[in-house]
């Protein structure tokens, strides 16, 4: 038998180790609850300076991770300094934050306020930017119970780029294509595009009946085929047409072959696809612009000339293109925009200048064009 003191003694150990549980896994500075504590000071942090409408943050131990899309440099320096202020004075005695970690991006005043939507597989990816955290988790609910939970979504926030109807638009984009099989859509600078497969012909003439009306000062097209047939509709307007042109691309990719211009199987099968599109407008010409790389302009132009050659494929005549290089330092690898012509000359005016992340595609280093990438050592 043990004696009293011996039972004392392994009662008082047994209490030492509850209480040392206790305080690992439920007292006020176990691990669990100092970051639970220290995400919810964060948190508040922000939202004092409302730097919530467009910055996340994560915490990991004592550690933050601030995410989101800047509107200015200044804006991003002080959600910074709230996030390490949070909580004490930060350091490991006082329990608080001891290191901020910045994943921010900034945005840039010049970057088109554009959001994708491409259904495959009856699956929807939805990438770009919404104004506001609210407006992104109400589109991502939408899309969500549209196409039953099959979303891949990416959505970064940009205070202040969203135009009028902006999210009318989104919601009339999801919806119609929510009733086709298979599709992509745009919506960039007051334009909503959608161009894709429908089951039967009623289906059809309902999508392109709902794009006849566009919420707000936006301008809106759809272009519907049926199953081995062209798309049918004609587009006047040249910036709808261009948006239309990558819209039929669905998010699929452009590769060719490293050093070459010679472009792989599925990407001409892509190209005929959006050159289908571009033979439902009546607007022309459409400039393809590719960026320049190390092997020069020469095959930036080859390239742009092959992608031309696909697209061409589907019946819009080559006259009805025009191309160019993009400079070396431009965002995206390649680009579809209306070139306007002289009225005398007939020649092409100089193209307009095009606003970062405007463009479709960037090349990566196995010679793919993805039209979702960004230059890898954008400027600034």
């Amino acid at each position: 038998m043990l004696s009293p003191r011996r039972k004392a003694a392994l009662i008082c150990l047994a209490i030492f180790f509850v209480l040392a549980l206790l305080a690992v896994h439920a007292s006020p500075v176990s691990n669990s609850a100092l970051e639970a504590r220290l995400q919810t000071k964060a948190e508040d942090a922000l939202y004092r300076i409302r730097a919530d409408e467009w910055a996340q943050v994560r915490v990991d131990g004592q550690a933050a991770y601030l995410t989101g899309r800047a509107p200015t440099p200044e804006a991003r320096i002080e959600a910074l300094a709230a996030v390490a202020r949070a909580d004490w004075a930060g350091g490991v005695v006082a329990g608080g934050i001891t290191r901020v970690v910045d994943e921010t991006t900034l945005a840039n005043i010049e970057e088109d306020f554009t959001l994708r939507a491409a259904l495959a597989g009856g699956r929807l990816t939805l990438s770009g930017f919404a104004p506001d955290a609210d407006a992104a988790q109400r589109i991502e609910a939408l899309a969500g119970s549209l196409f039953g939970g099959r979303v891949e979504g990416d959505l970064r926030i940009y205070p202040g780029g969203a135009p009028v109807g902006w999210e009318a638009a989104v919601r009339l984009l999801l919806q119609e294509l929510s009733r086709l099989d298979a599709g992509g859509g745009l919506i960039e600078d007051e334009r909503v595009a959608l161009a894709g497969l429908a089951a039967n012909a009623q289906t059809a003439q309902a999508v392109r009946a709902a794009f006849e009306t566009a919420p707000g000062a936006f301008l809106a097209a759809a272009l519907v085929r049926l199953d081995g047939e062209p798309y049918a509709g004609e587009i006047e307007d040249g910036r709808l047409c261009a948006l239309l042109v990558r819209a039929a691309l669905a998010g699929r990719s452009v590769s060719f072959s490293p050093g070459l211009d010679a472009l792989t199987q599925p990407s001409r099968a892509a190209l005929r696809r959006a050159g289908e599109a571009y033979a439902g407008c009546a607007a022309e010409p459409l400039q393809v612009r590719v960026r320049a790389d190390a092997d020069g302009d020469d095959l930036a132009l080859q390239r742009a000339d092959a992608i031309v050659a696909a697209m061409a494929e589907a019946g819009p005549a080559r006259d009805r293109f025009v191309t160019a290089v993009a400079p070396a330092q431009a965002r995206r690898a390649v680009s579809f925009e209306m070139a306007e012509f002289e009225p005398v000359t007939g020649e092409p005016a100089e193209p307009r200048a095009q606003a970062e992340g405007a463009g479709e595609g960037t090349e990566a280093g196995d010679g793919a064009v993805s039209d979702q990438a960004e230059n890898p050592n954008p400027e600034g």
